[in-house]
């Protein structure tokens, strides 16, 4: 009997090759997690709409053609406008 409570408060000591293999499972563990969480960012960023310049795309480019020249249109009628206004 004194026997039995013996080996029940014996602690089991593990080799060097088993403490050696946890870690090294830890380890690859930790990188498995590093990696996943990467390749959420990777996602997360690919998800998002990329801000595009409208000066580059063509609908960009024909707005800005339409707005410039409207505004030299204006420009010039209200010239024509004022100059006919002080004529008479």
């Amino acid at each position: 009997m004194d026997k039995e409570k013996d080996l029940e408060t014996v602690e089991v000591q593990k080799t060097k090759k088993e403490l050696y293999d946890e870690r090294q499972q830890a380890i690859r563990e930790a990188r498995r997690k590093k990696q996943e969480k990467e390749l959420r960012k990777a996602r997360k960023a690919e998800l998002k709409k990329q801000y595009k310049n409208p000066a580059t795309t063509t609908w960009g480019k024909i707005l800005i053609w339409i707005l410039m020249l409207s505004m030299v249109a204006a420009f010039i009628i209200t010239l024509i406008f004022l100059i006919v206004q002080n004529v008479k």
